[in-house]
């Protein structure tokens, strides 16, 4: 007679090794890409925005999906690889619009962990540009994409990192524009610390070679002439200046010298070796910010960035955490200017700006499923925010016919999960495999 407690044990044992030989049957070996991979009875949320299908089989060949459709209508070859996805959720590989890999060491441990959290696709707005383009092929290798810019371009400072180009004039930045896209880089990424005549001469410098200029709303320029200039997208609702929410202002021709001044006060302490102002960071200004928001004024900004197409990846989940360190009241104001930030971010998407989902979040922690979930938080459909991290993230970067969605013809990056993403957001944790470029990575 076998004791009740190692009865149980077998039970669950075989209980297990029953469900894993019901979820993948073939020749299966992690790592490698299935010459035929078979996902049946799986409900599809394909991303390009229709509702979830039910009981649907997708087939994946040499590294593309070959067909979709109903399971009892949808035969399987011989010798495919099966995986079982009853009670399962396919979703499109999801993608991080802003993020900083580093170096090649950084770097390839920061790709590897965001593709085990169903990342196919990243968006590196500011690395080293030999590390950048090294991990860019390499990460082709395994089937994940990398749209880089390369190192971010700053105004002149006085301290030089790997990551940072400082340029000193406008000639200097139209050199290192050219240098830039001749050396390969998809975009080019532009930081707060920027004189007017740079910016300006760097957004015809991009024009002129045919990239796309992204990055923060100098405190220098306002964020209709970012606009005007053909500035492609707008990270964290126009960076630690606030440049969004200082655009809506009623107050906005007065916020925009205060932080040009504050600007030109910041180098002049960095050239002595002393701390940079942070006014802007403190509750007398991030309270202005928000009680002189101006919903005529936002609705014309906004109006202007959907014309323009001037996309916007608002990284909520970083604005959340600006606060760490400062003083209670600090930090009070900044929650409300966060809440703000909200706010901005359902009002843009009414207006029908387009959003993308990005973090900008140190390595140490996978964040998107954080910011989708802001996302919702903001307004939008548990589709819709799925969306700014999958089809609007491939129609930014202009890889829609091959990557964004789950469709025949296209490259298999998909997402097996165990709960709907459409009815909690927070699902898209939930993960049970990932498939980049057809092959199996977790």
């Amino acid at each position: 007679m076998v004791p009740v407690a190692i009865a149980t044990r077998l039970t669950c044992s075989v209980t297990m090794l029953a469900g894993l030989l019901m979820l993948v049957t073939g020749p299966w070996i992690d790592g490698q890409q299935p010459s035929v991979l078979a996902i049946v009875h799986v409900g599809l949320i394909d991303g390009t925005g229709a509702p979830l299908r039910e009981d649907m089989t997708v087939i994946v060949s040499a590294g593309r999906i070959a067909r979709i459709g109903r399971s009892q209508e949808t035969a399987v070859d011989p010798g495919a690889t099966i995986v079982e996805g009853r009670g399962r959720f396919l979703i499109p590989g999801l993608w991080d619009m802003h993020q900083h890999l580093g170096s090649i060491a950084e770097g390839t441990v920061r790709a590897s962990t965001l593709l085990a959290a169903g990342i196919t696709g990243i968006r590196d707005m500011g690395s080293p540009l030999e590390d950048i383009l090294r991990l860019r092929k390499d990460a082709a290798a395994r089937g994940q994409f990398l749209y880089v810019s390369g190192p971010l371009l700053q105004g002149p400072l006085p301290f030089h990192m790997p990551m940072f180009l400082s340029v000193r004039s406008p000639a200097e930045a139209r050199a290192v524009v050219g240098e830039l896209g001749r050396d390969g880089v998809d975009f080019i990424k532009i930081q707060d610390a920027m004189p007017r005549d740079i910016y300006f001469a760097v957004a015809a410098a991009v024009r002129r070679r045919h990239l796309s200029l992204a990055g923060h709303i100098p405190p220098t320029v306002t964020a209709m002439e970012v606009v005007d200039a053909g500035q492609r997208s707008v990270e964290h609702l126009g960076g630690r200046f606030f440049g969004v929410l200082a655009g809506t202002s009623t107050q906005a021709r007065a916020i925009h010298v205060q932080e040009a001044e504050l600007y030109r006060s910041s180098l002049r302490a960095l050239e002595r070796h002393q701390d940079p102002p942070d006014d802007n960071m403190k509750a007398p200004f991030t309270t202005r910010l928000v009680e002189t928001y101006d919903g005529a004024r936002a609705a014309r900004l906004f109006t202007a960035f959907r014309r323009n197409n001037t996309w916007q990846c608002p990284t909520l989940v970083t604005i959340q955490g600006l606060w760490d360190g400062y003083t209670d009241a600090d930090k009070r104001a900044g929650e409300r200017l966060f809440e703000k930030s909200l706010d901005v971010v359902r009002d843009l998407h009414r207006a029908g700006v387009p959003l993308l989902a990005g973090t900008d979040i140190a390595p140490g922690r996978v964040a998107l499923h954080d910011e989708l979930a802001l996302m919702v938080r903001a307004g939008l459909t548990p589709m819709e925010a799925l969306q700014t991290a999958t089809r609007n993230a491939a129609l930014f970067t202009g890889t829609l016919k091959d990557r964004g969605t789950i469709e025949p013809g296209k490259i298999a990056d998909i997402v097996l999960l165990k709960a709907n993403p459409l009815l909690r957001i927070q699902n898209t944790r939930e993960i049970e495999m990932v498939i980049a470029g057809g092959t199996v990575r977790r």
